[in-house]
Order: structure tokens, then C-alpha cells, then sequence
């Protein structure tokens, strides 16, 4: 029996290497595939890698501890002891450390106090002829604001802006933006109203009462500007035109009103309208958030966002500045619409636990990008301590006075192993009435969005080695036409039909071995080579691409490993001994009187 195996073996060899070019072309063809194969598989799988990494470490972690109602209803008060629950989890030896958190809502808003110079339409050529875009101030407190200020303090149509300080009645205490007109040439921010409205402004201005300057009050925050407001709160009258300064209006004196005709839709003269104005307005950005109050030192040991600061600093140990004033973390984007920068104080209305806002001063810290619009357009992290912050959301247990939290994000060693981790923490909060999940739980979407990249991995190389496949079954189907004689001659004198299917298969399995180990040390060199620079897709994806606030860098790099050898090989394998099936069978049907018959023997 080893005899006869032993001559199978060697009579395969040789049949192999007697058409030694067609052998070569579908050896070369075998290797390609293979060698192409291994690298794509393990770029493949280290852009999986790449998606875990990012899907853990940016936000979510590992696994997650919830109230079990939490993940469905997102509730304020479905929160949980901290300290309890952290001490649970952290005397598992595969975690890492634990990240403590609390969601709620808010808004935040920034105050910005600038000059312009007030004047009626047609002063600067505010016509009709000038008009950029909305329409004409024909109502009360509505006004033209020129194109470069609009474009600085970012005025849309609608946007309001209010005087500072506040005009006595009935003045406007606050003017609309109905249009937008081109800019002076002169450089002034212009802000074009009615003729009656301007005429009201002239009026002593109106005190404010002790209730507007509460210093809680989110009017009483510090304006930013970029010049210190005038110590004078009186408007000031300013020429507009070259006149000499003495034919200039005293600085108390109202100025005249224009004619109460309607404003004529062409460009006026300075002669027609001699004087601006000069205000100083505030212009208030503001915009909804969430808001994450996190301790700044456990955050950092399991998510990447203090990496993804862009600006200023990530939030201090501390709850408060050296100045008593809480911090903040905001995206690039929001910063943007809020026109602020490290440093400035903005206004936070933060939702307490029954849903109630209130309201408090905080400074920027810093910016980041996390690479996701909506994120970086919405999202602040703030301390932890402010949620716990009993004049703010006070979220403590109301009869214990113990700290309580909404999640705790925890890192694992082995990113792998995190079901198996969750199950155990799961039986040690099971106690605290409290629930383990795996990341692929908290967001199942993610986890589809893995699934597929692996589906798409195995369809991709199944595709490749059914091209090869092809060459191979081609080439043996063609080895046993052009050897119709030798296997009548073979079976007349008593080869059995299973040792000639066997003979076939044993060729195909020679030539897939040779083609292993050629392929195999092609891919290794490839694999070795995208391992160490990457595969730059930095023309294609500048910046990387990003789903659901994933970001994949731009540059993808293989993982060499025994999976991303063994699966290439075994499926060559695999899909060459089944397209070799066919020309066995051929092979062993073979009647040795047709065949002799059919080759004139």
C-alpha cells in the first residue's frame, strides 16, 4: 500500500513538469492570487483592527456599566453609586481602569460687544442697488448690517443684536437683521435702521435694574470684544463725510432726522445724510449641547480625547480655576459659531436631575476635533464634580448624599476578550442591581459595520482564488485530454479508476503546494512591506474616513500574524482540490478500448 502511494506520488511529479509551460503559467497564476491574497487579508484585518481601536478608544470603551433601563430610555435619574460600582469593576484583573460618566443637555452661549455706525438707508450706499441679500428695514427694530461685519460677528438674516447700554424707551432695545447690504469702502461697520428708529436711540439710556445685573444672570457675562467698551455709555455722534469739525453736531445733539418720505431705492450723497451714529451692540451666539461630565484623569486612561485636543488644554484635576470658574471642553465647530478661543467664558444652562436648567459661568479650556461633524458641532465635556455640584445638577442619592453617575466606560487588556469580560462583571454587579455590556451591545450598529468589513474581506479573497481556480481546472482538464492514451494503457493494465482520480488530484495538489510556498513568500515580502510604511490613501481620503464617529486614518497598514497566513492558505487549498474534482472524474471515466480506439492504437 506505502509502494503504491509512493509511486502515485512520484509518477504526479512527473506528469506535472511534462508540459513544464503550461505547469509554470498556472503555478505563477497560483502564486499571484496567493500572494496578493495574504497582504489584502491582513491589510483587511488590521483596518478592522483600526475600527475597534477607534470605536473603543475614542468614546466607548471596552464595556460599559449601566442601570439596566438606561441604554433604552436615556433618563437623568437612572443612575447608579460610583463608588460601589468602580470598585467592583477595577478588581478585575483583565481592566485596565474605569471611566466614570454623566450625560445631560444645556446650552451655551457667548456675548460679543462691537462698534457700528448707525445711520439711515441710503447712508454708504445702502439702496436697493447695494443689497446682498434680504430685504429693507421697513419694520420697526429691523436693520441693514454691511457684508464684512456680517461676515465677522456671523449675522444671518434674523439674527439680533442688542445695544449696550440699553436705549430709553421706545427705542429699540434689540434690532433684527433683515438684510445685508455691500460694505463701506472706508472700513466702518455700518448698521443701516429707519429714520424714526434712529431718532429714538438719541434718548438718555435706561438704567439697568439690580435684577439684570445678578451676577448668575447670563447677561451680566463678560463681553468679549475686541477693543474695551467706551467709558462713555452716551452715543456718539461721528461724521461721515469730510466736513470740517466744527461743522460737526455736538456729541449730546440728536441727529437730524432725514426727510419721513420713503427712502429712495438709489445710493444717497454724504450730502443727503451728513452724519452716523456710533453704538456699541452685543451680539449673543448661542446653541444647544450635549454635555458630558467626566473625571478628566480616568477619562484619559481609556479614551483618546485629550489626543484630540486642537487647542488650549484637556480639563483640569480640578474643578474649579485658580479664579473660582468651573471648565470647559468644546469641539472646533462649536467654537466657530461661538466665536470664542481658549480663555474666553461662555454662559452654560445645564439640566439637574429634574429636568430644570441652571445656569453658570465657564471657561474654555480648550478645542478638539474628534473628526465627526455633528461631535465637534455638539458635544462639551465638563468635570464630574459639576454634576455632583449641589447648586447645579446635584446628582446625588437623596438619602445618602452618595454620588451617582450614568455609566462607567472601562478598558480591558485584550480588546478580544471583552465579552468574556463583561460576562464576569457581570456576575460581580449583579448585587448592585447594575449591567455589563460589551461594546458591540451599547452600539450594535458598529458592531454590523465590523461584520461586514470581514464579510467583504472573505467575498474578496473567495473571488481572487476563484480566478486562479479557474487557470488550475483549465489546466488539468487540458492534462487529461492530452492524455486520453496513457490512462486507457493505465487502466488495461489494471490501474483502477480510483487510483487514476487519485493521480489527478495528487498533480493538482503538487502544483498547489509549489504554488504555496512561491506565493507564500511573495506575500510574506508584501505583507512585510505595508507592515512597516502602510498603504497611503491620503490621495483618496485626506483625512481619513469616519462613520458614526470612527475615524480610520488614512494610512492603512497590514497585521502579520497566523491568521492572516493560515486562512489565505487553507481556502487555496480548499477551492483548488474542488476545481480538481472535475477533471479526476473526466479522468477516471476513461474506457480503455474508446480510449485506445480514439488515439489509433
Amino acid at each position: 500500500m506505502m509502494y503504491n502511494f509512493l509511486l502515485l506520488w512520484k509518477m504526479a511529479w512527473r506528469n506535472l513538469w511534462r508540459q513544464r509551460r503550461r505547469s509554470l503559467i498556472t503555478v505563477f497564476a497560483m502564486s499571484a492570487g496567493l500572494a496578493l491574497c495574504i497582504p489584502t487579508y491582513g491589510l483587511m484585518e488590521g483596518v478592522s483592527r483600526e475600527m475597534i481601536r477607534g470605536i473603543t478608544r475614542s468614546h466607548l470603551g471596552h464595556v460599559q456599566v449601566h442601570h439596566p433601563d438606561y441604554l433604552e430610555e436615556r433618563r437623568l435619574e437612572l443612575s447608579f453609586p460610583e463608588k460601589e460600582a468602580s470598585l467592583a469593576v477595577l478588581a478585575d484583573p483583565a481592566v485596565i481602569q474605569a471611566a466614570p460618566r454623566v450625560y445631560t443637555g444645556g446650552m451655551v452661549s457667548s456675548e460679543h460687544e462691537f462698534e457700528v455706525h448707525v445711520g439711515t438707508i441710503g447712508t454708504h450706499g445702502g439702496g436697493l442697488q447695494s443689497l446682498v441679500s434680504g430685504s429693507l428695514p421697513l419694520k420697526k427694530c429691523t436693520a441693514l448690517v454691511d457684508e464684512r461685519t456680517a461676515k465677522r460677528w456671523r449675522l444671518d438674516l434674523g439674527s439680533i443684536l442688542r445695544f449696550s447700554p440699553l436705549p430709553a424707551e421706545p427705542a429699540c432695545e434689540r434690532v433684527e437683521i433683515s438684510g445685508v447690504v455691500r460694505s463701506d469702502p472706508a472700513g466702518a461697520s455700518s448698521l443701516l435702521m429707519r429714520p424714526a428708529d434712529i431718532a429714538d436711540l438719541n434718548a438718555p439710556p435706561k438704567a439697568k435694574s439690580a435684577a439684570q445685573t445678578d451676577p448668575d444672570d447670563i447677561d451680566s457675562l463678560e463681553k468679549l470684544a475686541p477693543a474695551a467698551p467706551s467709558a462713555d455709555a452716551t452715543p456718539m455722534l461721528a461724521p461721515a463725510s469730510d466736513a470740517a469739525p466744527d461743522a460737526a453736531p455736538a456729541v449730546d445733539a440728536a441727529p437730524a432726522a432725514p426727510p419721513p418720505a420713503a427712502p429712495s431705492p438709489s445710493p444717497a450723497t454724504p450730502a443727503d445724510n451728513p452724519t452716523t451714529v456710533v453704538f456699541r451692540v452685543v451680539r449673543t451666539a448661542s446653541s444647544q449641547v450635549g454635555i458630558i461630565a467626566v473625571d478628566p484623569s480616568r477619562e484619559s486612561q481609556v479614551t483618546t480625547m485629550v489626543d484630540k485636543v486642537v487647542a488650549g488644554t484637556y480639563l483640569n484635576n480640578t474643578y474649579r480655576n485658580g479664579q473660582g470658574v468651573p471648565q470647559i471642553l468644546i469641539g472646533d465647530q462649536l467654537a466657530r459659531i461661538l466665536m470664542v478661543k481658549p480663555g474666553d467664558r461662555l454662559g452654560l444652562d445645564i439640566l439637574t436631575r429634574e429636568g430644570f436648567p441652571m445656569d453658570e459661568m465657564v471657561e474654555v479650556a480648550g478645542m478638539f476635533n474628534s473628526g465627526l461633524d455633528s461631535m465637534d458641532r455638539s458635544l462639551t465635556f465638563v468635570h464630574l464634580r459639576m454634576a455632583w455640584d449641589p447648586e447645579l445638577m446635584n446628582l446625588v442619592d437623596p438619602k445618602t448624599g452618595a454620588p451617582q453617575i450614568h455609566e462607567l466606560a472601562i478598558r480591558i487588556k485584550d480588546s478580544l476578550d471583552n465579552v468574556v469580560v463583561a460576562e464576569r462583571l457581570q456576575k460581580r454587579l449583579k448585587g448592585l442591581h447594575l449591567v455589563a455590556w460589551p461594546w458591540q451591545k451599547v452600539e450594535p450598529a458598529m458592531a454590523s459595520m465590523v461584520k461586514l468589513q470581514d464579510a467583504s474581506t472573505a467575498i474578496l479573497l473567495l473571488i481572487i482564488f476563484a480566478i486562479a481556480a479557474l487557470g488550475t481546472m483549465n489546466t488539468m482538464l487540458m492534462s487529461v485530454f492530452e492524455r486520453i492514451r496513457e490512462f486507457g494503457v493505465l487502466k488495461s493494465v489494471g490501474m483502477r479508476p480510483f487510483f487514476v482520480a487519485r493521480l489527478i488530484m495528487l498533480e493538482t495538489l503538487l502544483m498547489t503546494l509549489v504554488s504555496m510556498v512561491v506565493g507564500g513568500v511573495l506575500g510574506l515580502g508584501i505583507s512585510s512591506y505595508l507592515y512597516v510604511y502602510g498603504l497611503d490613501m491620503s490621495s483618496l481620503l485626506p483625512e481619513g474616513f469616519s462613520y458614526q464617529g470612527v475615524v480610520i486614518d488614512p494610512v492603512w497598514r497590514t497585521v502579520i500574524s497566523v491568521r492572516s497566513f493560515a486562512i489565505p492558505l487553507a481556502l487555496m487549498s480548499l477551492v483548488s482540490l474542488i476545481v480538481a474534482v472535475w477533471p479526476a472524474v473526466r479522468a477516471a471515466r476513461i474506457k480503455p478500448v474508446e480510449a485506445l480506439r480514439q488515439t489509433g492504437v
